[in-house]
């Protein structure tokens, strides 16, 4: 029996005060320590067994799908057998993977793309001649997303005062949110200072001020490598509150005439609907005008007598399908100035009334009759107090003046418009004139 020790070859390996010599008279000698090393050599100095140990654990892993990965166990031991298992995520299970290398210390996985590759486990499980079994420490792959955009933010609509969202969603690793802003007419995207502008979900409280008006949102996402990706560009329509700011008025014309009223009104997406309503009705109905579906609505006044004093009115609807409607407006419907009916001369006797009398078509008719001395050129105003109605009366005088007047009627409108009758005669009739004369019957 004896025991040979080569220092200078185990020194390495062996510590020297943990060092036990067991002395077994068949085999040789075991050579132990504390750190688990343990060797047999017979008799010849020659190596027949060394205890199982890993030696250099498997570290963690990342890559991408479509990405190849390499995972290496280095072990001690004799007649060394490898097989390297997986676990999924959320499974207490390992198996044995089928991939070629899997049986081999350098083990190489070929990343997928489904999702049961993504935080997998590895061990790998190394079994010596005896049938002794070890297994590595446990190490993960991590799958890195390639960055990509898969669900984009959408344009949003909202008046003043309201909060609208966007939302992006996309794949990678790391992510990191910036939500930016541009202002219509401008080139720079600026990133929004917003409290929720570092999210995948970005409120925007829209203020009351213009800046809002069609602004256009981005996102831009960046990875942990640095990689950037920016989503679409997307709208904010700031919806204005339905409003009349500037109502219809009024209007006037004559048959053949064409008259416009107009509206204006705040509101996004507005439709517009002239209505009208007929004296004595309680009904409003559509107009079916060219023009009735717009803010401005031309009106063709008709001959007939429906026209006369029309109400109008517009109905505003906005996207949203809110409803207001205008002021009631009157189509005032003006006659043309004309006399229809002229005076005509009259006679009498001093002391006798005559009545002069005008018709006349009009819109707020005014008269005054005027007269005429002969051999004058000057139409005077008559202070009589019929005078300024359609019918004139006239007290015969007995002085000169009277006979052989002339008469006439001057005729206004509201609209300011003046037409004169014709010029009429009072003949005034002397008392021979009109006491027959006695004839003697023979």
């Amino acid at each position: 029996m004896w025991v040979k020790m080569e220092y200078t070859k185990y020194k390495k390996i062996i510590k020297i005060y943990s060092r036990i010599i067991v002395i077994i008279s068949i085999v040789g000698f075991i050579l132990t320590d504390f750190n688990i090393n343990v060797y047999a050599y017979n008799q010849e100095n020659a190596l027949v067994y060394q205890v199982l140990a890993v030696t250099s654990q498997p570290t963690d892993k990342s890559g991408k799908a479509g990405d190849k990965v390499t995972y290496e166990v280095k072990a001690d031991g004799t007649g060394l057998s490898y097989q390297w298992q997986y676990k999924l995520p959320g499974e207490s299970t390992w198996k044995n993977s089928g991939a070629s290398s899997a049986k081999a210390s350098k083990f190489t996985v070929d990343i997928g793309s489904d999702s049961s590759f993504k935080e997998r486990k590895y061990r790998c499980e190394i079994k010596d001649s005896t049938g002794k079994t070890v297994y590595t420490n446990e190490v993960y792959l991590h799958v890195v997303q390639v960055l990509a955009v898969t669900s984009q933010p959408t344009d949003k609509s909202g008046k003043a005062g309201d909060k609208v969202t966007y939302e992006v969603k996309a794949d990678g690793t790391g992510l990191s949110y910036q939500w930016q802003y541009k202002l219509p007419g401008e080139s720079t995207w600026k990133n929004s200072g917003a409290s929720s502008a570092k999210a995948s979900k970005f409120t925007v409280d829209i203020g009351s001020d213009s800046s809002f008006k069609e602004r256009k949102y981005r996102c831009e996402i960046k990875d942990s490598t640095g990689k950037t990706v920016y989503t679409n560009e997307v709208y904010l329509h700031v919806v204005q509150v339905l409003a009349v700011t500037s109502q219809p008025t009024d209007k006037s014309g004559k048959a053949g005439d064409k008259v416009t009223y107009e509206v204006k009104a705040d509101g996004t997406g507005l439709s517009y609907q002239w209505q009208y309503k007929l004296p004595g009705e309680s009904t409003w109905k559509n107009s079916g005008a060219s023009s009735a579906k717009a803010s401005k609505f031309t009106v063709d006044i008709g001959s007939d007598s429906s026209f006369k004093e029309r109400k109008y009115r517009c109905e505003i609807k906005d996207s949203t399908g809110k409803t207001v409607y205008t002021n009631e407006v009157y189509l005032h419907v003006v006659q043309v100035l004309a006399v229809t009916s002229q005076p005509t001369d009259k006679s009498g006797k001093a002391g006798d009334k005559v009545t002069y009398e005008v018709k006349a078509d009009g819109t707020g008719l005014s008269y005054q009759w005027q007269y005429k001395l002969p051999g004058e050129s000057t139409w005077k105003n008559s202070g009589a107090s019929s005078a300024k109605a359609s019918k004139f009366t006239v007290d015969i005088g007995s002085d000169s003046s009277f006979k052989e007047r002339k008469y006439r009627c001057e005729i206004k409108d509201n609209a300011g418009k003046i037409v004169y009758t014709n010029e009429v005669y009072l003949h005034v009739i002397n008392q021979e004139e009109w006491e027959l004369p006695i004839q003697k019957i023979s």
